[in-house]
């Protein structure tokens, strides 16, 4: 497969532009969808706009709202709290889906169910609770949530757009996952620096798989592998079927 016999520096070069560009460009659509929404230029909404719009509006009034508290330590904690963030964090969800080689793999070889401490069973990683396939943000929540409590934003494209950067999802092996749990964020205006400090690419999902919720694409995926395997597609053809490169 071409993409993953690169190196990780070659991949870099050739996808890496292209890769933070697609997020940008997708986080602007994003954001212009907030603001349509505000500014009523959409005479239907659907529940999901609607949900983005009012989960934006309530995150810019918490942010306005803590500068009230700067020098108050506890004030400034309680405005951090997890509650506060996770509402954006999954309804500004980046529309674009990343995945991994070892994610690829496992849906390949129909191994995307199940507990990763009974499938990896001997490597001696601890898995905890963890799935096969692991979905987790490229960008780690804690560091986004206080940045974007720390900023300033004019209005509420500015924060959707913001937060739409950072609010990637890539599937992930666990076994992978593993090493990157390990990995800090070494470059905050890198959004991938994390996977690109232990070399593991994750690359984007054609935009046909977006359109999936989160919690079904695997499931989309791994059937399409099935029907690919049937008509004797090897695993590299596959992947360049499902991957937006």
């Amino acid at each position: 497969m071409t993409i993953f016999n690169l190196t990780h520096q070659e991949f870099l070069n050739q996808y890496g532009t292209a890769r933070t560009n697609l997020v940008q460009d997708q986080a602007a659509l994003l954001a212009d969808e907030v603001t349509a929404v505000k500014e009523r230029k959409q005479l239907k909404r659907t529940k999901r706009q609607y949900r983005r719009f009012v989960v934006t509006q309530q995150l810019s009034n918490l942010i306005e709202d803590r500068k009230e508290w700067i020098g108050d330590d506890q004030a400034l904690e309680a405005y951090n709290l997890k509650e506060l963030y996770d509402p954006a964090k999954w309804w500004l969800l980046n529309p674009v889906y990343h995945i991994t080689e070892g994610a690829l793999r496992l849906l390949w070889d129909q191994d995307h169910k199940g507990k990763a401490g009974k499938f990896f069973k001997g490597d001696g990683n601890k898995y905890g609770q963890s799935n096969v396939i692991v979905k987790e943000h490229v960008y780690t929540t804690s560091v986004a949530k206080q940045r974007a409590f720390d900023k300033g934003f004019r209005n509420l494209h500015q924060l959707a757009y913001y937060l739409a950067q950072r609010t990637i999802l890539s599937f992930t092996a666990a076994n992978e996952d593993v090493k990157l749990e390990k990995s800090e964020m070494s470059d905050k205006d890198n959004f991938f620096c994390r996977y690109d400090d232990i070399q593991l690419k994750t690359v984007p999902l054609a935009a046909k798989w977006w359109k999936y919720g989160r919690d079904s694409v695997m499931n989309k995926l791994a059937a399409d592998a099935a029907k690919a395997r049937l008509h004797g597609t090897s695993f590299g053809q596959w992947v360049e079927s499902v991957v937006y490169f």
